[in-house]
């Protein structure tokens, strides 16, 4: 570690320190999300505190592999995505360890990078149900945002969803559930792949039938 980012890094614990509110971490650990270390500052205030900083692949990468929930979701803004490499994307995708960070990966980094699209089909065929999870909201987003993808990455996203064995967790529902949505309301063709998805894959599972059909098949 180099003085410039080790003086960054004690500013930073001094940042987080005066933000801390005890009752949010205690709240967010009652709820399933741990970390070693968590001072409950909200993001809206990580993200004013990520508008401070310039870009830094360098400082991301070390606040990432640091214990502090803040730190890692500080990292997630501070990446450079002109000069990120592949490293940094092994160490990112390893260190996804809840829910949080899984959405927040996808939403404020991994959605960012030219090949995101890439990225959400790998991630998806992890073993980390955490890791699929943050697959599931980047293809949510991109599905929202990425308007210049054609019909056949989203298809062949869609063929590998079929492969997936999934846990049945409230967060993975909500997330296949999500970018099932948004793949379908992109035009007709991936509407009817969205429909036949759900009605081949889920035939004997009601209980997960029944949640898609509610919360895809009703808005599409």
């Amino acid at each position: 570690m180099n003085k410039d980012v080790a003086f960054r890094y004690k500013e930073l614990l001094d940042l987080f320190s005066r933000y801390e509110n005890g009752e949010v971490s205690d709240s967010m650990y009652r709820h399933g999300l741990y970390y070693k270390k968590n001072f409950g500052v909200s993001i809206p205030v990580i993200d004013q505190i990520a508008g401070q900083f310039q870009l830094s692949s360098e400082l991301a990468s070390f606040l990432w592999k640091q214990e502090e929930r803040e730190s890692k979701l500080l990292a997630l803004r501070l990446f450079d995505y002109n000069s990120f490499i592949d490293p940094y994307l092994e160490d990112l995708i390893q260190g996804i360890e809840n829910s949080e960070l899984a959405e927040q990966a996808a939403l404020h980094f991994l959605v960012n990078l030219t090949h995101s699209i890439e990225i959400a089909n790998s991630l998806i065929k992890n073993n980390n149900e955490n890791c699929i999870l943050a697959g599931l909201i980047l293809i949510s987003k991109l599905a929202q945002t990425r308007k210049n993808l054609d019909n056949s990455a989203f298809i062949q996203i869609i063929n590998q969803l079929k492969t997936l064995k999934l846990n049945i967790t409230l967060h993975q529902k909500r997330g296949l559930s999500r970018a099932l949505l948004q793949i379908g309301l992109r035009n007709n063709e991936l509407k009817q792949q969205v429909v036949h998805f759900i009605d081949e894959q889920f035939n004997e599972n009601s209980e997960y039938k029944n949640w898609l059909e509610q919360e895809v098949k009703y808005f599409l």
